[in-house]
């Protein structure tokens, strides 16, 4: 099973991507979710994530 990441600043697009997709289906068994690059590098520290979707325009 796979660990996902999902940064973005915006709190409905998180939410969205989470929405849209069977992550079961896809061997996701983890989602976290980070809002700023210092919760995501955190997230990194703790974690082992296989995959990650990020917002490539954020503050």
């Amino acid at each position: 099973m796979y660990q996902l990441l999902i940064v973005d600043d915006e709190i409905h697009a998180v939410r969205a991507v989470q929405a849209a997709v069977d992550w079961a289906e896809l061997s996701i068994s983890r989602i976290h979710v980070a809002h700023n690059i210092k919760q995501a590098m955190g997230i990194f520290g703790e974690h082992p994530i296989d995959i990650m979707i990020c917002d490539i325009e954020m503050p």
